[in-house]
């Protein structure tokens, strides 16, 4: 519905209490994997920063004419 609200065409199942269970000291397993998020974080910013920079580059008439005349 918006704002933090949901709404569902279904009606409510009742949970039977004591279904679930609290382990105390036992870490949560995760379905990512950091060292590839990580490498994955740094490959966009990289990629980012290159085309701020290209584009930036473009703003000026000359840099713009020097892609222009590419060599055969």
């Amino acid at each position: 519905m918006g704002g933090n609200l949901f709404s569902s065409d279904r009606v409510p199942e009742a949970v039977k209490a004591g279904s679930a269970t609290v382990l105390q000291g036992v870490t949560e397993k995760s379905n990512v994997q950091p060292t590839i998020e990580m490498s994955r974080l740094i490959e966009i910013n990289r990629s980012y920063e290159l085309a701020s920079k290209l584009l930036k580059d473009l703003q000026d008439p000359t840099e713009l004419s020097k892609l222009a005349n590419v060599p055969d």
